[in-house]
Parts: C-alpha cells; sequence; structure tokens
C-alpha cells in the first residue's frame, strides 16, 4: 500500500511537471527509453543516417550502445538528475519509443509527443499487462492506474494477427493503435548475413561449441525472482547421458543473477549477461525454453525446440497463459531432465510445425521492421 501511494505520488507530480514544461509545438527530437536495448540499437544507428532531429536515449539495460552520433544523446548513469532530465525531454519530445511498461505512462496524456510501444516480445504464453493475474493482488487504486498508463499509449508494434488481439487484451488499445509490423529487433532473424557473422563470433569467442551440437536452455523470468542458486534442469545428468558432441549453454533472463558454483566441464558454458540473445540462439541446434518469448524468434530458423514447463500448474495461476499451454506450443513438451534426455535421444522432431508456428507468430515480420518504424518516427 505504501509504495502504490508513492507511485500515485509519483504520477501525481510528473503530470505537473509535463504540464509546466510541455510546449505547444513538440520540438523535433525522438526519445527512447529502453530496458531491453535490442530494439533501440538496432533502430538508432540507422535512424541516425535518416533524420535530421535531435535523437535522445536513456538506456535502462545492462549494455551499453556501442554507437556515436553528433545528434545522439544517450543517458546510462540514472539518479535523480538523469530523471529530471527525462521528463523535461519527454515534455517537449516529438516521439518516445518504449520497450517495457514505465510509471511515467501515467501521466503521458499531459504530453504532445506520439508514444510508440514496440514491446519487447514477438509473441505471448504469459499473460501481462491488464490481463496478468497478479493484478488480481493489488488494489483497485492501482490498476486503475495501469489503465490509465496503458490508455497513453499511441501506437504498439504488432507482429501478428494473434498478437494483435492479444495487446488489445492486455492494453486496451484498439485496432487503430496497433502498427502491423514487428519489433526492429526480430529483422535480426531473417537476415542471414547477420546470422552467419554472429555464429562465427560465437565460435571464434568459445571455440569449444565448434563441431559441437548445441543445447541452449532459456527459461522464462519469473516475478520477483533476481538470484538463482540452483537451476530446475539437471545439467550434471545431461552431460553424463548425452553424446560427447553436445554441448550446453545456459542463458538466464537479463535480471537474473545465478550464484551457483561455476561447472568445470567445457561442455557446458553460462552466458547469462554475457552475450546477446540473438548471438546465442545463432549457434543454438536445440531450444530448451518454456514460456519464454524466445521461441517466436528461434522458430525464424526452423530447429528443434523442447518445452519444458516444470511449473506449469502453479505458473497458470500465479502469472495466467494466454491459451492452453499444450495448444500454445509445438514440438515435444518435457516435464523432467529425463524427459528432456529422452526426446534428444530420440531425435525425432518435426520441423514441419516449426514452420507453421513461426508464421502464425511472425505473419507482418517480413526483415523490414526497423525501417517502418523509422519511417512512422523520422
Amino acid at each position: 500500500m505504501i509504495k502504490e501511494l508513492a507511485l500515485q505520488l509519483y504520477v501525481l507530480f510528473v503530470k505537473l511537471f509535463f504540464l509546466i514544461n510541455r510546449r505547444k509545438r513538440p520540438q523535433q527530437k525522438i526519445v527512447f527509453i529502453s530496458t531491453f536495448l535490442k530494439n533501440a540499437s538496432d533502430t538508432i544507428p540507422e535512424l541516425m543516417d535518416q533524420t535530421k532531429k535531435q535523437v535522445v536515449f536513456y538506456n535502462y539495460s545492462k549494455q551499453p550502445l556501442d554507437f556515436k552520433h553528433s545528434q545522439l544523446t544517450i543517458y546510462s548513469k540514472h539518479n535523480l538528475r538523469t530523471h529530471i532530465q527525462m521528463m523535461k525531454d519527454l515534455s517537449n519530445a516529438s516521439e518516445i519509443v518504449i520497450d517495457n511498461f514505465y510509471p511515467f505512462l501515467g501521466a503521458a496524456k499531459y504530453l504532445n509527443g506520439s508514444i510508440f510501444q514496440t514491446w519487447h516480445a514477438v509473441g505471448a504464453f504469459k499473460k501481462f499487462g491488464l490481463e496478468d493475474h497478479s493484478l488480481k493482488k493489488r488494489s483497485a487504486l492501482s490498476v486503475k492506474r495501469f489503465k490509465e498508463s496503458y490508455r497513453n499509449i499511441d501506437y504498439v508494434l504488432n507482429g501478428s494477427t494473434i498478437m494483435g488481439n492479444i495487446f488489445k487484451q492486455s492494453f486496451g488499445v484498439e485496432d487503430k493503435s496497433l502498427l502491423n509490423f514487428g519489433m526492429p529487433s526480430s529483422d535480426f532473424y531473417v537476415n542471414v548475413a547477420k546470422v552467419n557473422n554472429a555464429k562465427n563470433y560465437m565460435i571464434r569467442s568459445y571455440p569449444e561449441l565448434n563441431g559441437q551440437t548445441v543445447i541452449t536452455y532459456t527459461p522464462t523470468y519469473r516475478d520477483n525472482v533476481f538470484n538463482v542458486s540452483e537451476l530446475e534442469i539437471d545439467i550434471e545428468h545431461m552431460l553424463t547421458t548425452l553424446p560427447e558432441n553436445y554441448s550446453i549453454i545456459f542463458r538466464l533472463h537479463p535480471s537474473v543473477i545465478y550464484n551457483d558454483r561455476k561447472f568445470n566441464n567445457k561442455r557446458v558454458l553460462n552466458l547469462s549477461n554475457k552475450e546477446s540473445i540473438e548471438n546465442v540462439l545463432s549457434v543454438t541446434d536445440i531450444l530448451i525454453t518454456d514460456y519464454s518469448s524466445v521461441a517466436f524468434d528461434f522458430a525464424n530458423f526452423n530447429k528443434p525446440i523442447i518445452f519444458y514447463p516444470y511449473d506449469l500448474e502453479d505458473y497458470k495461476i500465479t502469472r495466467g497463459l494466454t491459451g492452453e499451454y499444450s495448444n500454445l506450443v509445438v514440438g515435444q513438451i518435457a516435464y523432467s531432465t529425463l524427459d528432456i534426455v529422452n526426446i534428444i535421444n530420440r531425435n525425432n522432431f518435426d520441423l514441419s510445425d516449426i514452420e507453421t508456428f513461426k508464421n502464425k507468430w511472425n505473419e507482418f515480420s517480413k526483415g523490414n521492421n526497423t525501417q517502418l518504424l523509422i519511417e512512422k518516427i523520422s
């Protein structure tokens, strides 16, 4: 209750700030605010070659943007001074590009600039936004704040018909707010040259992967879990039961820190917060995940996916799913490490299902999402 009251006071303060500082005619300025970096990092370098507008980037991710330009201002250190500067930039921006939920959205109706939500997932197994089951535990005042915040989004980048319906339910937006092209980060997965470059980089950086069949485990983020001391998959068992030419990568969500011992085996790599998901997936032969949106991206490679929802019944209750799990996923479902090993050893994957899955969720993504976004905001 105290936290919610603090947020309400924050939104009230920001409303007043925007009312005092906004201009009748916004400056020719584009503001990016990013938690996941990839959409911004793919868009900004190309945008700078095509716009005369000033571009300001507030980077809330754990990775730096390795790009400089005379018209680009980057803020990576976040303190009160930076936050006030961000409020000033938002007050006079003509376009605002975000990839997550931010508290200032509750006051965004007092802005003159258009807000573009790129989001950070191509598709959705788990519910989010107004559909998230965790909202049931929040106060009516909190739910009202979320509804007002989502209502202030002008446009949502939408990669498919099915995801469009989910966005309408989750954000409370109408069809007119949907821009029917996908996230800029999706362009990578259909760009053969970029994928090959990423794969070559990974082999150079981790020569122990050369010639190996690479299995990657990427579990989704669990709410309020920021430190993990034990994985929910028995990697030691996989190492002893799978052939020597199989290597295992695990990459946890960027918000999660793995605190357990290191594996003293060159066939195991922990690349959490070390390599981008694009680099990791480029070298992956078999993906293991649960409710993570990486499955929608990896499907572009037409390679096997094993779904491992070890906490399915609990997850249905606490977070909620966008449909019946067995109907949402494709391929084979495992409920234990033994199941995973058996599926891999059988090597009986139906890749035609992966193709259908890919087309369903990447319907509007044709490899030019970045350019389409630039044309909208520049």
